[in-house]
């Protein structure tokens, strides 16, 4: 796997189980009572290494911004081109 092959720290991936834990009807559907396994990398220590590669000096945007397009319409290519981030960081200036 390519992901697992990048050199730059460890971020051992970690799982939990989840099931359904509502009320069961007379006859369930099969993912009502099936346990499903959950894998993850824990998203700080993914972000530490990945702030601490060099491959990304300079191409990380830490602040909100507003991309248009040629026509004046709003293009949302990356999380500080959208809405939320806008919002996040109008909400601080506030």
């Amino acid at each position: 796997m390519t992901i697992n092959a990048i050199p730059h720290g460890d971020a051992p991936w970690q799982s939990f189980a989840v099931s359904y834990s509502g009320a069961l009807p007379e006859s369930p559907p099969s993912w009502m009572t099936a346990k499903y396994d959950v894998w993850f990398r824990d998203p700080k220590v993914v972000l530490e290494h990945q702030l601490a590669n060099a491959d990304f000096n300079g191409e990380i945007d830490y602040a909100a911004k507003v991309v248009v397009d040629e026509y004046g319409r709003h293009e949302v290519c990356d999380l500080m081109s959208g809405q939320w981030a806008f919002n996040q960081s109008v909400s601080f200036i506030s």
